[in-house]
């Protein structure tokens, strides 16, 4: 009941900074006939708060779980182990590769020298 609850509580809001995000995109055309993202509100940051909070939650429940089974089937082990190294990557790959895409100072970062590159 507490889990259903959770996802109601950060559900609904997520949908709804997506729905506004989305509603705010603007576009152009480019050089090549494609289309370039000119404007996008950056409310959409708050969808992934509440999915670092929902997944911190379900994370913590899982440790917990696995703490009071004081099992020591390899499979059960293996599951808890691999779904906490899983959890580690996907929260942490977002702040990687935003460092790793706006690298320098002069906002020159990969992506900038990728999209120059493509003109």
């Amino acid at each position: 009941m507490a889990l259903l609850t959770i996802i109601q509580a950060l559900g609904v809001p997520c949908v709804t900074f997506v729905q506004i995000q989305l509603s705010s995109l603007r576009y152009e055309i480019d050089d090549f006939g494609g289309c370039v993202t000119t404007y996008a509100n950056p409310i959409a940051i708050g969808s992934y708060i509440l999915l670092v909070i929902y997944e911190t939650f379900i994370a913590v429940l899982s440790l917990v779980k696995a703490a009071q089974q004081r099992t020591t089937s390899s499979w059960v082990v293996r599951l808890y182990t691999e779904s906490f190294i899983f959890y580690v990557y996907i929260l942490g790959m977002p702040v990687v590769l935003n460092a790793f895409l706006s690298s320098s100072q002069d906002n020159s970062g990969l992506l900038n020298q990728l999209n120059y590159a493509h003109r």
